[in-house]
């Protein structure tokens, strides 16, 4: 038996092969059969891609909570110190953008 108490996955191990049961699934596999999935199992294991999977799966999560919480942070930082929002900073910046429309229209002509 592969656990320590088998519960509703487990497998039973005999000179004929290996029964799995699953629940109230039941299937069986001769020694051969499963020598052999073992082995390929073993051999796909050594693939860096299935190697790391779990490790990659999980620092890409890490990374993604993390970003969007940075986000999140610029987000409200942005918004409470926001120039447009203070009336003197909004009446410059709006003179500024008036200006240089001025200025590139008679570059232009």
């Amino acid at each position: 038996v592969f656990s320590s108490s088998p519960g509703p996955t487990y497998a039973i191990l005999s000179k004929e092969g290996v029964t799995r049961v699953f629940g109230k699934k039941v299937d069986f596999v001769t020694q051969e059969r499963f020598i052999e999935e073992t082995k390929f199992f073993n051999r796909l294991r050594k693939i860096n891609f299935f190697r790391y999977y779990y490790l990659r799966k999980s620092w890409l999560l890490w990374r993604r909570s993390i970003r969007s919480r940075r986000i999140e942070e610029v987000k409200k930082n942005i918004s409470s110190h926001f120039l447009l929002v203070n009336i003197k900073a909004r009446n410059a910046l709006v003179k500024i953008s008036q200006l240089c429309y001025e200025m590139s229209k008679r570059c232009l002509a």
